[in-house]
């Protein structure tokens, strides 16, 4: 009989790389998803006049984390939690029901989840991993959501062959 074992298993959860959310990273990232006729382009104004021709799916704001941000979490944890899940207020927006929200739960995720939810929420061509994760977590929580990403070995694939580590020292 098979022992469970609790450390092996929450370590899979622990095992995301940190990529670049870079452009480049995005576009490469799309052609290993097969997502088709989407490209990840760098913004450097909000001015909707001067924005690229075509649809825009989603805004991605990449930002610096600094270990400051961690100390400022802890003092607002006690604030209102319905401010952390969009969908606490659904009934306020009917919209809202069809938005697929991801809470982040793994470690070095951000810059897929950020991809992953515009390509969610974007009435887009997935390929097949993509596609079949959305289809499996549809009826998920955002938290269930998060979880299933974390165990997801075809999307942490992916993700981790941008290892920005593994560059460095190789």
């Amino acid at each position: 009989m098979a022992t469970f074992n609790l450390k092996e298993y929450t370590k899979k959860l622990d095992d995301w790389a940190l990529i670049q959310s870079d452009p480049a990273v995005f576009n490469d990232m799309l052609k290993e998803y097969k997502v088709e006729d989407v490209k990840v382009q760098e913004l450097y104004t909000l001015d909707f006049d001067e924005l690229m021709e075509g649809p825009v799916h989603g805004l991605i704001f990449a930002s610096k984390y600094t270990e400051d941000e961690d100390e400022d979490k802890d003092e607002d944890k006690d604030e209102d939690e319905d401010e952390a899940n969009p969908k606490a207020n659904d009934n306020n927006d009917p919209d809202a029901q069809n938005i697929v929200f991801t809470r982040q739960i793994i470690t070095n995720v951000c810059a897929t989840l950020a991809l992953v939810a515009v390509l969610f929420n974007g009435c887009l061509q997935l390929g097949s991993i993509l596609s079949d994760f959305k289809q499996l977590t549809a009826n998920m929580s955002p938290e269930e959501r998060g979880t299933a990403l974390g165990y997801c070995e075809e999307i942490k694939r992916v993700h981790n062959s941008y290892d920005v580590s593994s560059k460095e020292s190789g």
